[in-house]
């Protein structure tokens, strides 16, 4: 990435110009060091290279895997070595060309982030062969795969240029593969409605072993973001002689690092979440399924006896609006409606075991990558965000189910009226006798997909996106209880003896390196402002220390709140909205329900992690965490953060090459494979042909 030069170091740069200049011996043993410094940088030729591209359309870093290392896929449990090289040290021979058009002509990336209309995304990734590096020969051999996905909530209709390409899900996504030769382009167009989709993987597939080294790539790519890897800068060395690791090793580290007895805490607590996902995702989805079913048992119980005279074959509005009436009150349908609403949110909620799991595999990363040091700060702040974002999407995903609820009750409604019109003979006389026959009949068409796979499919997606919002919160409730529990470790005391306990540490928020408060001074000025916001500081540092002493150390219990979110009464129309005299309600209690939600998510982080114990002390640090300060941006004070160390970039390449990886499994399994076979040429490339997986960031 690209760094501005200041005009002191321009100023010295021209000096130091102006001396080598006039001194030849001076300027050969520059020369010497250089080519040195050059040697030192290994060939990209024969290799598997990794990279991320920034804001400038310049390739990041690169992350470079020797082609003989399969350790990341062949089943060994060792690490594969990358070594990192400093982006622009090092040149690559593709320029990946990704643009955006909106109802027609071409725009920007700022005018298609959140655009309305129809979006068209155009790629591209070009090749020129540099000097050093071996030719495949083949043109065949010059092929990609490329991968993205767009979330279904915010696009349809889409389709894509070229017939090498499937189009398939991923969750709450609609993910998108084609195979392109260098210089070809591929374009996908979609009816979008603010507009967003995520990051883009490109892919070497050459010749008759494309499949293959994309799997490779993939699996590579996963292990550099899973901890299975070991990290070296080029050109470094220790005492030894041996390159210096930024990244210790993990399969076969034998514990001996200093912070290996939290990373050993962090992956109980990890595995514990994990587990806890397995089997709770699992048990409220069954508890679902019988919610949903006795919701729609009770919805076409009371549309039947609303019914009169002639059936016919479709769905009788009249007796849709007697159902209408019944929403309120003490009735079987409002409580069917609110039973599935509760099991909705409580299976939702599972999956903040999910978030919270791939959360803890995150900060032990970061813990390998950097140790401890600002880790703190910067738990606090990715909290804060996955809260923000996980509220926001789950009144986002309510809003989503309220409308696939729609087309999915008229369709069912339809159903069930054709099947029970045939068992009465057309004829609404005695037609609760065969509720259960039609009932059971319609729901056997609904399972066999065919004409409705498209209702359902949408209903899933609003589930899933609903479970999505939930991860992010999960993770929110991850980062923060870790930031409780592991207080000491974080802060640095007991790391070095693998304690994993020691007495609260005594640091202010006018310095020290605690958890609880590694921040620059801020009330030199003696402003009343800033010494206001220190006192604000110090409670909340206090708080957290309470906090962390009653929870010290626990793997034992789970990070985030099991008890699932209840739905109010008045919220049932959200799950009604098929029913007409309830459309509009629908429509202000979704607003209404995301404005609790959004609130909701903001209380439930005072009971996060009850079962860890010292529930007053959380709910106080909470509390006071999540309230801004009212002095924040005043005279006196600096509107912007004080002082932390952020250790996110240190690790943020990795996670989205990680993520890529994760992204090119899920589409050779969904068929992608099937396009590279059936595209690829009899004769095979190089083994020793370089190896690329490039990721372009998303909107």
């Amino acid at each position: 990435m690209r760094r501005p030069i200041s005009g002191l170091v321009r100023a010295c740069a021209t000096t130091c110009a102006l001396a080598v200049v006039s001194s030849l011996a001076l300027g050969g043993a520059i020369g010497i060091d250089a080519a040195a410094q050059r040697a030192a940088i290994p060939s990209i030729d024969g290799a598997s290279v990794f990279t991320v591209i920034d804001d400038g359309g310049e390739p990041g870093d690169l992350f470079l895997v020797d082609a003989g290392d399969s350790s990341a896929s062949d089943g060994s449990g060792r690490p594969i070595a990358v070594t990192q090289v400093e982006a622009g040290k090092r040149a690559i021979p593709l320029d990946v060309d990704v643009t955006y058009s909106l109802d027609g002509p071409n725009v920007d990336r700022a005018t298609i982030t959140g655009a309305t209309g129809v979006v068209g995304v155009h790629i591209q990734i070009n090749e020129t062969l540099l000097d050093d590096l071996t030719d495949a020969g083949s043109d065949d051999s010059r092929r990609f795969l490329i991968v993205f996905t767009v979330p279904t909530r915010v696009a349809d209709d889409l389709t894509v240029s070229t017939d090498s390409s499937i189009v398939g899900t991923q969750g709450s996504n609609t993910l998108v593969a084609a195979v392109v030769r260098a210089g070809e382009q591929v374009d996908c167009y979609m009816n979008a409605k603010k507009f967003t989709m995520g990051q883009i993987a490109f892919v070497s597939a050459p010749g008759s072993s494309g499949v293959s080294v994309a799997s490779a790539l993939a699996a590579e790519a996963q292990a550099m973001g899973d901890g299975s890897a070991t990290f070296s800068q080029s050109g470094q060395s220790d005492a030894s002689g041996k390159s210096k690791s930024t990244v210790s090793t993990v399969a076969g580290d034998t514990g001996s690092g200093r912070y290996q007895h939290l990373i050993d805490q962090l992956t109980k607590l990890r595995d514990l979440e994990r587990s806890l996902a397995s089997s709770e995702i699992a048990s409220k989805q069954a508890d679902y399924d019988k919610a949903f079913h006795a919701y729609m048992a009770a919805y076409v119980g009371s549309y039947t006896n609303h019914l009169s005279g002639s059936i016919g074959s479709s769905t009788q509005l009249t007796a849709l609006m007697g159902t209408a009436g019944e929403l309120s009150g003490d009735t079987p349908l409002a409580k069917a409606v609110l039973g599935e609403a509760n099991a909705t949110d409580a299976l939702a909620s599972a999956h903040q075991h999910t978030g919270a799991a791939d959360a803890i595999d995150q900060v032990i990363r970061m813990v390998r990558a950097q140790g401890v040091d600002g880790l703190a700060d910067t738990l606090k702040r990715r909290a804060g965000e996955e809260e923000t974002e996980g509220a926001k999407e789950y009144s986002a995903g309510q809003s989503q189910l309220s409308q696939a609820m729609i087309p999915y009750s008229m369709a069912y409604t339809d159903a069930y009226t054709k099947h029970l019109s045939a068992l009465t003979g057309g004829t609404s006389a005695g037609a609760a006798s065969h509720l259960d026959e039609a009932l059971a009949a319609t729901d056997k068409e609904f399972a066999s997909s065919g004409a409705h796979a498209g209702d359902t499919a949408k209903v899933n997606a609003a589930m899933s996106a609903l479970a999505s919002a939930r991860e992010r919160t999960g993770a929110a409730a991850a980062y923060r209880q870790i930031t409780l529990r592991f207080a000491d470790e974080l802060s640095g005391v007991g790391a070095a003896s693998g304690s994993g306990t020691s007495n609260t540490t005594g640091s202010d928020v006018s310095g020290g390196n605690s958890g609880f408060g590694t921040l620059e001074p801020v009330g030199s000025n003696g402003s009343l402002a800033a010494r206001a916001e220190i006192r604000r500081l110090r409670k909340l540092a206090d708080a957290e220390r309470r906090a962390a002493k009653a929870s010290s150390g626990d793997v034992t219990t789970t990070v985030v709140d099991e008890t699932a979110a209840k739905t109010d009464a008045s919220d049932v129309m959200k799950f009604a909205g098929g029913i007409p005299g309830a459309g509009g309600a629908s429509g202000a209690s979704g607003e209404k329900s995301g404005e609790d939600e959004s609130k909701g998510t903001a209380d439930s982080a005072t009971t996060s992690g009850k079962s860890g114990g010292g529930n007053e002390d959380k709910a106080t640090a909470e509390t006071a965490r999540n309230r801004l300060s009212p002095y924040f941006g005043m005279v006196g004070m600096d509107p912007g953060p004080m002082l932390v160390v952020d250790t996110d970039e240190l690790i943020n390449d990795t996670t989205v090459i990680s993520d890529a990886g994760e992204l090119i499994a899920a589409a050779l399994d969904q068929g992608a494979d099937r396009l590279l076979s059936a595209g690829a040429s009899v004769g095979d490339a190089s083994a020793t042909v370089t190896r690329f997986l490039i990721v372009e960031p998303g909107i």
